[in-house]
């Protein structure tokens, strides 16, 4: 009784004195209110003079009688710390326009010393900008870094950090790369996770010890960066790291779900799968289908997967009915996934077929097949995927209107027509599309008119009316610069070699050309490469003269397994990597049905070693590629996409 009677009391005199501090903080809050209040009436009121001393400056530029009154207005103690440091950090952006050699000092001084006025922000991605007008680029994605450290930015703003970086991303170092995206995760919520994602893409362990430990660790928000850097290392086997992550996040955000699913995975010793096969084991398409099989029995032999993979092979033969009726057979056999088929017409066939619960990766080069189905996915190194790869390159290399030419091969025309959508999709344009007349060698004519569909006809009208103003009596001919940033070619390396010539002498010349491996076919430098210096085209990596390391391992495990000397083939990689795909998610993730069509169209990549790639909406894998160059006549690798 006593007892309930000391609580009983000590609680209502709580009470009195929790109600005196709320009332107390009410009024301080009203107080600090009506101070800012005051405060932003009084920047508002100031704020205008100060424009008006810049826009003076920059009359008076090279005069310094505004900048210096500027500078005045800077270290006035009686004018609000915000619009002292609005001046200060103006007057150093006006430094550049008078080309004052200290530009750049005074400029990161300033920026240091007003760090946390909201102006900082801009100032950071205008020195950014100078920065990269130098080709500065680590200089300019740290300024880039650095303007994101406000914490409140507006959209124009980010909206404008988030453009300046994006084409500096693929040539900084990896360590710039990700500090940037973690960065950036924090302002850009709508797109937060895919950023996460692309950072741990390229973040190995010893970088998430070095952020544990840095004076900015990841906030709750960016705990899934976290589980993402787990599940590259567990796609890779990695298990070593995995229990380390899954240690930090029981340590720093034990309540998050990364840390639980981490620690699911860190735990796990492998679910059992049993995958199935489709392929041409005999038939006239026996040798690929072999090629294929190799590479799916040389993922799956892996240590780990041994005892939690089960294959379930069937032979189609390349034929429609076979496979139907394979596919079938597997369903009865229990099988979670299944790799196959190879043949574009089997594929189609079996689309009608398909249940929903098992996801379905094909290897054909058909790959808008994919669409028809949910459970169908299409992983392949066929052209029209190199065309998308290389639409988006040109995109990033600043290229907006583009001219495509091609052949009367179906092929080639569904190269060209997969990079025309991407390339549009991806905000360029294209101002003309030329196929080449079946069986002519000549091209010239059609080239002319290319030529002349794609010039600019108000700047030609213009120059004409000139031309008749100041010289109506003589005959000019007027050559207009040309009206495309680039060309892409969906023909042989032989047509393109013979085209090259031609081309210059329509007077095509200078501008960027952009191809697939479909031009690798031993004839691209039949001229030498004459006309097709910088000519740039997408190759599978593992075609590369000299392959990355990943692709060496696998290939000398190959020779190895199957005592070959031969070197591995673009579909033995093809499959190998659909296969590790496939034991990742099912085994190491333990997913299968609902979570794993999930897992499949994340838009998270898939290592491999064909090529990094993941799945998009339509279920087609979108790869990475290494493009190749012509460079005085030899052919040099000018970029290896991760």
């Amino acid at each position: 009784m006593i007892l309930g009677l000391l609580v009983l009391s000590g609680c209502a005199g709580g009470g009195k004195k929790e109600t005196l501090h709320i009332d107390q903080q009410t009024q301080a809050d009203k107080a600090a209110s009506a101070e800012a209040r005051l405060m932003a009436a009084k920047v508002a009121e100031i704020k205008p003079s100060i424009d008006a001393l810049i826009e003076l400056a920059r009359l008076e530029n090279p005069e310094t009688f505004a900048l210096m009154a500027l500078l005045e207005k800077s270290q006035d103690t009686t004018l609000p710390r915000k619009i002292q440091g609005y001046a200060a950090l103006k007057y150093a952006e006006l430094l550049f326009e008078f080309e004052r050699p200290d530009a750049f000092t005074v400029c990161e001084i300033t920026l240091e010393q007003w760090q946390d006025n909201p102006y900082a922000t801009q100032t950071h991605l205008f020195l950014a900008m100078q920065w990269g007008l130098l080709d500065y680029q680590e200089s300019a994605i740290k300024e880039l870094t650095k303007a994101l450290a406000q914490p409140h930015i507006d959209p124009s703003t980010l909206n404008a950090i988030i453009q300046a970086a994006q084409p500096l991303l693929g040539s900084i170092s990896e360590q710039s790369s990700i500090n940037w995206m973690l960065a950036v995760s924090m302002h850009d919520i709508e797109h937060r996770e895919s950023w996460l994602q692309r950072a741990a893409k390229y973040s190995p362990l010893e970088y998430v010890l070095q952020l544990r430990q840095s004076t900015q660790p990841l906030l709750p928000e960016q705990a899934n960066f976290y589980q993402y850097v787990a599940r590259e290392r567990l796609m890779v086997g990695d298990y070593h790291a995995v229990r380390i992550i899954a240690q930090i996040l029981a340590l720093d955000m034990p309540e998050s779900d990364a840390a639980a699913t981490v620690k699911h995975w860190a735990e796990s010793e492998g679910e059992l799968n049993i995958v199935g096969i489709l392929l041409p084991l005999s038939g006239k398409y026996a040798v690929y289908g072999q090629q294929a099989l190799e590479g799916i029995r040389l993922a799956m032999s892996r240590p780990e997967f041994e005892d939690s993979i089960i294959l379930r092979i069937e032979d189609t033969a390349g034929n429609v009915g076979n496979t139907i009726s394979a596919y079938h057979q597997l369903l009865s056999q229990g099988v979670q996934w299944v790799i196959g088929p190879l043949l574009s017409d089997n594929t189609a066939a079996l689309v009608p077929y398909l249940v929903e619960d098992v996801p379905v990766i094909a290897l054909s080069n058909q790959v808008q097949l994919a669409a028809d189905s949910p459970a169908l996915f299409v992983h392949s190194l066929a052209k029209t995927v190199q065309a998308d790869f290389m639409a988006h390159y040109a995109i990033k290399q600043g290229k907006k209107r583009m001219v495509i030419i091609h052949n009367h091969q179906n092929s080639a025309i569904e190269e060209a027509a997969a990079f025309a959508q991407t390339f549009i999709d991806a905000g360029g344009e294209i101002i003309d599309i030329t196929e080449l007349r079946e069986g002519a060698f000549d091209s010239r004519p059609d080239l002319v008119a290319m030529r002349s569909r794609t010039d600019d006809e108000e700047l030609l009208a213009s120059l004409e009316f000139d031309l008749n103003l100041f010289s109506p009596e003589r005959e000019i001919d007027i050559k207009l610069p040309l009206g495309m940033d680039a060309i892409y070619i969906a023909a042989s390396g032989k047509k393109l070699s013979v085209l090259a010539g031609q081309m210059a002498y329509s007077d095509i010349r200078g501008v960027q050309l952009y191809g697939s491996y479909r031009w690798f076919d031993g004839h691209l430098l039949d001229d030498e490469g004459r006309y097709l210096n910088n000519a740039q085209f997408a190759t599978p990596i593992t075609s590369l003269a000299q392959p990355e390391q990943a692709v060496l391992d696998v290939q000398n495990q190959y020779r190895v397994t199957w005592a070959k000397d031969d070197d591995i083939s673009p579909l033995f990689a093809l499959a190998y990597d659909a296969a590790m795909n496939i034991a990742s998610l099912g085994s190491r993730l333990g997913l299968e049905g609902e979570e794993a069509f999930k897992a499949l169209r994340s838009n998270i990549e898939f290592p491999g070693i064909s090529g990094s790639y993941y799945f998009d909406k339509n279920g087609i894998s979108q790869k990475t590629f290494a493009v190749q160059s012509i460079h005085r006549g030899r052919i040099e690798t000018v970029q290896v996409s991760k």
